[in-house]
Formats: C-alpha cells, sequence, structure tokens
C-alpha cells in the first residue's frame, strides 16, 4: 500500500538518500498517514506548512499498516 505522509526537509532529504526513513524521523510519534496524495497536500496546506513542506509517498505493507491503526 502507498500512503502519504508530509516531512520538514532534514527528514525528507534524508528519507531520500537513504531510501527509508531514518532519523530524525521517529516511530514512536503520532503521524498523520493518508491513503490519498490530494488529501495529504490539502492535509499539510498545499505543502506550504511548517514542517510539512514535502510529501512523500511511503510504501508499507501490511503488517506496517497494521502496526500503524
Amino acid at each position: 500500500m502507498t500512503v502519504y505522509q508530509a516531512y520538514g526537509n532534514w527528514i525528507a532529504d534524508r528519507a531520500l538518500t537513504a531510501g527509508k526513513l531514518v532519523g530524525p524521523f521517529k516511530l514512536d510519534r503520532m503521524t498523520w498517514i493518508k491513503p490519498s496524495f490530494c488529501w495529504m497536500m490539502h492535509r499539510s496546506h498545499w505543502a506550504i506548512r511548517e514542517n510539512q513542506e514535502r510529501v512523500l509517498a511511503i510504501r508499507i505493507g501490511r503488517r506496517g499498516v497494521e502496526w500503524a491503526v
């Protein structure tokens, strides 16, 4: 499944370089993943909200979705 999440530049740059989410990203904090790119863009105020300037598509398996929910 592909979900979308908005991040600040410092998280997005590291994730794109590593090919996965890495620190300072933290799994233990609440997150707003969305199943729709347009929904995430709306939620992040079209990627202009502070620390939500970059919207990434994240591929996540069933176990990951179940864990997140």
